[in-house]
Formats: C-alpha cells, structure tokens, sequence
C-alpha cells in the first residue's frame, strides 16, 4: 500500500506540472519500469484518479 501510495503521488505530481502525458513519461516520473507502471496507471484509471484518452492519461 506505502508503495503504491508512493508511486501514485509521483503520477499525480507530474501531470499537475506538465500535464497529459503518455505511459513512457509517467514510468519515468515513477522511476520503474513498464512492468510495474502500467498496472499502476492502470490502477489509478479504475480509482477514477486519471483517464486514459488514447495515448496519453490526465487528471479526472
């Protein structure tokens, strides 16, 4: 949970600076690889914290 707290709080931190972004730069922003970023993102998108509009994900 403290992980995902943490990882989630890098997502967050970096659309609100440089807003939508794709998969690639949040993974970066998480400092992880694809592997463990995408389940994350894709965690977030079914919290309703982002949305997924095709490449790129953003703030709801």
């Amino acid at each position: 949970a403290e992980a995902f707290a943490t990882l989630s709080a890098a997502v967050v931190r970096h659309l609100e600076e440089h807003g939508p972004s794709p998969a690639a730069d949040l993974k970066e922003a998480m400092g992880t690889t694809r592997k463990y970023a995408m389940p994350v993102l894709e965690r977030l998108d079914a919290l309703g914290i982002t949305v997924r509009e095709g490449d790129l994900r953003r703030l709801r």
